[in-house]
């Protein structure tokens, strides 16, 4: 990649002092306000000293929006190295945690935002900048996937697809203002790709032309261009067959397009094979959607007003209905059964 001059000025921008997760500053003050998190808390029986030993250990610092005309405190702002550490625990220690995993990723998920925060308020564009987003986006894309049967009380899927999307917008800008192509632009840079399928917006798809050479080798990076091409021609069951063999990472991200994919896919297809006499096999829907089971692939047909019976789905012109809000099925053939890592190496990943 072409090296490219930032919009920013070094001059403006703070230089962190903090050294811990949180600053000592904000660890009183919730201790004051009794607004640690369980995660935060230290043993009970411990000393105060040890308490406050431990507490600065475990205590990572929350995400704040800023305040209208308030300047930033340098000593509230950790630097790179301090928000590697930070991320790491994240998502090593807390994701370790014998608790439920949404309750896990809402600690997470508002840890990583203020990390994010740090990383804004000191324009930072070096090499740990890069890993910490990194680790931040497959942190995003993976816990999409694993958090998706989760009730919206839990689980805000709206939120957490704004924070990704933000995230790897930032990651990729990184890698574009970089001397030389980093080791996993091309992962995330598929991944971007793929996540803006249903929507058109290709903001970085000329990049590939103008990087082709150092991406024909790349498995991902070529496959998103395919289903580029295929979503062009309104191909759905190509876009699925090539989603068949994405790798795991990129699988990730197509998990937030393929509810919307599908439905537009069943569209095509019900006036396609719209017959009286034609029954068009379940089973063989089930494979071309990448469905988990025969009864998810009914469910769905249903949803959308079309009728199957028997093992059969019978297509009919003007029966096909839009679904006022889609349902999120299990992908464990699509994505799942593509690993055998655990969520904690693969977004690691050192």
């Amino acid at each position: 990649m072409a090296a490219k001059s930032d919009i920013f000025h070094e001059g403006t921008f703070l230089q962190g002092l903090c050294m811990e997760m949180c600053p000592m500053r904000e660890l009183n003050l919730r201790k004051k306000q009794n607004r640690l998190h369980p995660f935060e808390k230290t043993v009970e029986n411990s000393s105060p000293k040890n308490k406050l030993n431990e507490a600065m250990n475990i205590a990572v610092k929350e995400f704040t929006r800023p305040a209208a005309g308030k300047e930033l405190n340098p000593k509230d702002i950790r630097p790179a190295p301090v928000l590697l550490k930070t991320i790491n625990y994240l998502l090593t220690v807390i994701m370790k945690k014998p608790s439920a995993l949404y309750y896990k990723c809402e600690f997470i998920s508002d840890r990583i935002r203020s990390v994010r925060q740090d990383l804004t308020a000191q324009n930072l564009q070096n090499s740990e900048a890069i890993k910490i987003l990194e680790k931040a986006t497959r942190y995003y894309l993976i816990m999409a996937v694993r958090l998706s049967q989760e009730p919206l009380e839990r689980y805000d899927p709206v939120l957490h697809n704004t924070q990704l999307r933000e995230c790897l917008k930032k990651l990729l800008r990184l890698y574009y203002i970089q001397n030389t192509p980093c080791k996993n632009w091309t992962t995330f840079l598929a991944c971007d790709m793929i996540l803006n399928l249903c929507t058109g917006s290709y903001y970085l798809f000329h990049e590939y032309h103008k990087t082709e050479v150092h991406a024909t080798k790349h498995n991902g990076m070529n496959l998103a261009f395919d289903m580029i091409k295929m979503h062009a021609i309104g191909n759905f069951v190509g876009i699925f067959r090539i989603a068949n063999t994405l790798p795991f990472l990129e699988s990730c991200a197509f998990f937030n397009s393929i509810e919307r994919l599908r439905s537009q896919g069943l569209r095509v297809m019900n006036t396609a094979f719209s017959s009286k006499n034609l029954r068009f096999p379940l089973q063989l829907l089930m494979e071309i959607f990448c469905f988990d089971s025969i009864e998810a692939t009914a469910e769905f047909c249903t949803c959308h007003n079309i009728l199957t019976q028997d093992g059969n789905v019978f297509f009919k012109r003007g029966q096909f209905m839009e679904p006022s809000q889609h349902k999120v099925y299990t992908c464990h053939k699509l994505i799942g059964s593509k690993t055998t890592q655990s969520d904690v190496d693969l977004m690691i990943d050192e």
